[in-house]
Parts: C-alpha cells; structure tokens; sequence
C-alpha cells in the first residue's frame, strides 16, 4: 500500500496542468499610458498611427529613435501583413 503523502503527490502530479488565462488585451503605449497614470516609470515614447505621424515624431528624436509596430495578433510573431503575409 502506498503511504498517503506519496498517494496524495502522486494524484496532485496526475491533474491537468491548467493554462493561465489573461483578459487584458493592451498595445504597448496603452500600458504605457496605464503605468504612467500611477506615476510609474517608463521609457519616453509616442504613438503614431501613419507613416506621417511616424516621421513627425522620428524627427524630435535628435540622437536617433526605434520604431515598432504594434498589433493584437496573439502572441510573440503571430502578426502578419495581409498584403505580403510578412
């Protein structure tokens, strides 16, 4: 007969490990911007949404900037462009 803390481990090993479940979908300026309100640190940015907007903002940055594109695609390299499948 097993001894009961081996049966009970062994049954606790045995369950369905349960995947974590997030409900909250956020871009990376939203969260910045959520942050921001609780007076949380966070790196300088801005958003734009044309390519206009990008180079407006590309241009205040005298030492060079980073641009990236956002999207809600599912995860890490799930997003993909329509016209190119990029």
């Amino acid at each position: 007969m097993l001894g009961r803390a081996l049966r009970q481990q062994l049954t606790r090993n045995m369950r369905p490990q349960m995947t974590q479940a997030r409900g909250i979908k956020l871009h990376e300026y939203q969260a910045g911007q959520l942050l921001d309100s609780y007076k949380v640190a966070i790196p300088i940015g801005n958003v734009a949404f044309s390519v206009d907007e990008a180079h407006s903002v590309a241009q205040k940055f005298t030492n060079g900037c980073v641009i990236k594109s956002q999207i809600l695609g599912g995860g890490r390299g799930m997003g993909h462009i329509k016209e190119t499948g990029f």
